[in-house]
């Protein structure tokens, strides 16, 4: 076999998750070479390929049917860790066992006359301990000026290439004219533990209540060799100290809702729970069953971080992580141990520290500040996870050894489903799935979490029921992906219909723009 003059080779590799090429170059007469410009299909321009395999797949073009192809790891081509006919113009070859660190692969062929020069290298970084970064800033609380300040990423732990972690403002309710970001990511050096971001703030002419820059962790480049730790959202208080805060004024009734908020306009108020509506279970928390058409402060003495609502109860987490609970309790969805109404914010699981609470129609379930998830109350379709049916009266551990990070909870009787986001940001859901709102490909219930028919990574996740007068109840789960897709599942979401066990449906008018 002759090589022609106008032959060339073309080498790249993998680890079944990022490709990079190297591009051909003219060949000296009748001695094939391999080019020296390397073309990396990633979106990073610092990082050409790294991986968490150790075996990464090495892919060389350009070949001549009939020649002999070898592969190595040392740049003066003498050790042949492969070595094989060609037969087709590409071949995919798997390399040797890696240790980690960066590698570099070199290939040449020839026609059993003459060898090709030995190319230039194609490097490979095996790595195989993963890293997770947090999120901390100079000041939390800024008077709204002309100014700037920083946001820190930390990672742990230090990487020998640049890291690049992503992030956005939603749930920020500062207007956008108050602050500035230059740049939607922070790049973290290689070899260095945190990087910093300097954003403006600004100040207008208007009065306006305190208000939060809210920054979230999105992702990180490398995605599969990071992760985004417990501190991914961060809230940064834009102050006005010229602002007096007015008295609430009277809000219309609707004595089939509650309503509860938590305060977060006014600097030495910020904490306080304000519930109203109606309160025929003592939801409200006010000790009594008075409904209310303005909004009355609950737990006076104590600051609150969230609330979450269901069909006749009320559950808070409290700034010190205290869990309280009140209002309906048929089912035992308070968790006190008892199936008696409580019309005052009681005290639940009492040795645990909580961070975040979500009520469904008559259960309940919470993430503590380990990420561990806990639930409780009505059990019929399965929806606490505990691979039971039974009722249970106090927090009962779910999905032991995974943590999360949110969750949601159907409201509706009769349809009770749990879906959460794990730490790994992958979704699982249990309970009811007699429409497909489970979104494993079934309409099978499920009594222990289990993961949804999609790969696609998530941030935040959400249920519901509609009642629909020509179609009857329609049952929907949708989830913002860490991509900026919305993706949902379940009964007639797309109006087609059909049931969707579940479609993964991606809404491009809903693209939220990150990377």
């Amino acid at each position: 076999m002759i090589f022609t003059s106008c032959g060339w080779m073309q080498a790249s590799i993998s680890d079944n998750k990022q490709d990079s090429t190297i591009s051909p170059t003219p060949l000296t007469p009748a001695l094939p070479v391999l080019p020296n410009s390397p073309v990396v299909l990633m979106t990073s321009p610092t990082i050409q390929n790294i991986g968490v395999t150790s075996t990464p797949t090495v892919h060389v073009s350009g070949l001549t049917v009939g020649n002999v192809l070898r592969l190595y790891l040392d740049n003066s081509c003498s050790t042949a860790f492969y070595l094989s006919f060609v037969t087709n113009p590409s071949m995919d070859v798997t390399s040797p066992t890696l240790t980690p660190g960066q590698h570099s692969f070199f290939a040449k062929q020839d026609d059993g006359n003459s060898f090709s020069n030995c190319s230039d290298p194609i490097n490979y970084i095996y790595d195989s301990i993963p890293f997770s970064v947090n999120l901390t800033h100079t000041t939390e609380t800024i008077n709204k000026t002309n100014g700037t300040n920083q946001l820190v990423v930390n990672m742990s732990p230090t990487k020998p290439y640049d890291v690049t972690v992503y992030f956005n403002t939603l749930g920020t309710t500062a207007s956008e004219s108050l602050y500035l970001f230059p740049d939607n990511k922070i790049t973290i050096p290689a070899g260095q533990s945190s990087s910093s971001l300097t954003y403006q703030t600004f100040v207008d002419s208007s009065l306006n209540p305190d208000a939060q820059i809210q920054v979230n962790l999105t992702s990180t480049f490398p995605l599969f060799a990071g992760q985004v730790g417990s501190t991914s959202t961060l809230r940064t208080t834009l102050h006005d100290s010229n602002y007096t805060a007015l008295v609430p004024t009277q809000i219309s009734s609707n004595t089939a809702t509650v309503l509860c908020a938590i305060d977060s306009a006014v600097s030495n108020q910020i904490g306080t729970l304000r519930c109203w509506g109606s309160n025929d279970y003592g939801q409200l928390g006010q000790g009594n069953l008075a409904l209310s058409d303005i909004p009355l402060v609950v737990d006076p003495a104590n600051y609150y971080q969230d609330v979450s609502i269901g069909i006749y109860h009320a559950c808070g987490v409290t700034q010190s992580g205290v869990l309280k609970c009140w209002g309906g309790n048929a089912n035992g969805q308070l968790g006190d141990g008892t199936t008696t109404d409580k019309l005052s914010p009681t005290v639940i699981d009492s040795s645990t520290s909580y961070s975040k609470i979500f009520c469904g129609d008559y259960y309940t379930c919470g993430i503590t500040t380990s990420g561990a998830l806990k639930c409780w109350g009505n059990n019929y379709y399965g929806q606490l996870g505990d691979g039971t049916t039974a009722q249970r009266l106090t927090p009962v551990s779910i999905d032991t050894g995974v943590n999360y990070f949110s969750a949601a909870l159907s409201i509706g009787a009769g349809y009770s489903y749990t879906c959460g986001i794990t730490a790994t940001h992958l979704v699982k859901c249990w309970g009811n799935n007699g429409d497909g709102q489970l979104g494993d490909g079934t309409t099978i219930n499920r009594l222990t979490p289990t993961l949804i028919n999609d790969s696609s990574l998530y941030n935040e996740i959400t249920s519901g029921v509609k009642n629909d007068p020509n179609l009857g109840n329609n049952i929907t789960t949708c989830g913002l992906t860490q991509s900026g897709n919305i993706k949902c599942w379940g009964s007639e979401y797309d109006g087609s219909g059909e049931d969707r066990n579940f479609k993964a449906r991606i809404d491009q008018s809903q693209q939220l723009g990150f990377p």
